[in-house]
C-alpha cells in the first residue's frame, strides 16, 4: 500500500530496506527477515563511517543494541524498553510518581522523589548501556567501537564512558548508503529509500 501511494502521488518507486536487498553486509540473524530495518540501516552506516567490529546503541522509543562482527557481518543484538517508555510506565501505573525532567541528579542516592526518579531512570539506563556494551565486547571483541544514536542518546552520553562517537544522523546516512548500492536496479521513474517495520 505504501509503495502504491509513493508511485501514485510522488511518482517514485520506494526502495524498502530489507535483508533481501544489497546491504553490503550479510545479516546473520536466525531469520534475517525479522530484523528491523532501522537496525540494519544504523549498522550499515556505523560500519561504513567507523569500521568493524561495531556496537551501535540506539536510544529512542526502544533502547536497541546491535553488533557487527570483525568480518562486517550483522550478528544481532538486544532490545530493551526506551527511556521515555519506562518513565511513562512509572507515571501511568503508579499512584504517587510523577513525570520528571530527564537529567542526571548530582548523586545516585536520591534525597527526594524527583531525584530518586532521575537517578533510577537516567543513571539506571547509563548502567544498562555500560553493562550491555561490556557483554557485547566480550563476545565480539574488546576493540569494538561503540556508536550512540537516537533522540535520547544525549540524556545519558555524559554519564557512561563507553561511546567512541555520537552520531544523530546515522539512520539518514545508512539510508543514503543503501540507496546508492541499489539505485541502479530501480525503475527509471525515480526512487526514494524507506524502511519497513520489524523487530
Amino acid at each position: 500500500m505504501f509503495e502504491d501511494l509513493c508511485r501514485r502521488f510522488f511518482g517514485v518507486t520506494p526502495l524498502l530496506v530489507t535483508s533481501q536487498i544489497d546491504l553490503g553486509m550479510p545479516v546473520r540473524y536466525d531469520n534475517p527477515r525479522d530484523v528491523g530495518a532501522d537496525r540494519i540501516v544504523d549498522a550499515v552506516a556505523a560500519v561504513e563511517l567507523y569500521g568493524a567490529p561495531m556496537i551501535v546503541v540506539d536510544l529512542g522509543t526502544a533502547t536497541v543494541f546491535d553488533a557487527v562482527s570483525r568480518d562486517r557481518e550483522y550478528l544481532g543484538g538486544a532490545i530493551a524498553p526506551g527511556i521515555n517508555l519506562s518513565a511513562d510506565a512509572l507515571y501511568y501505573n503508579t499512584s504517587q510518581l510523577r513525570r520528571v525532567e530527564l537529567v542526571a541528579p548530582a548523586e545516585a542516592v536520591g534525597r527526594n522523589t524527583t531525584t530518586s526518579l532521575q537517578s533510577g531512570i537516567v543513571l539506571g539506563y547509563a548502567g544498562l548501556v555500560e553493562a550491555m556494551v561490556g557483554r557485547f565486547k566480550a563476545e565480539i571483541g574488546e576493540d569494538a567501537r561503540v556508536v550512540g544514536t537516537g533522540g535520547l542518546v544525549t540524556v545519558i552520553s555524559d554519564h557512561v564512558p563507553v561511546f567512541d562517537d555520537i552520531n544523530q544522523e546515522l539512520t539518514l546516512v545508512g539510508l543514503d548508503i543503501i540507496y546508492r548500492k541499489n539505485a541502479a536496479g530501480l525503475p527509471s521513474s525515480g526512487a526514494s529509500a524507506g524502511m519497513s517495520r520489524a523487530g
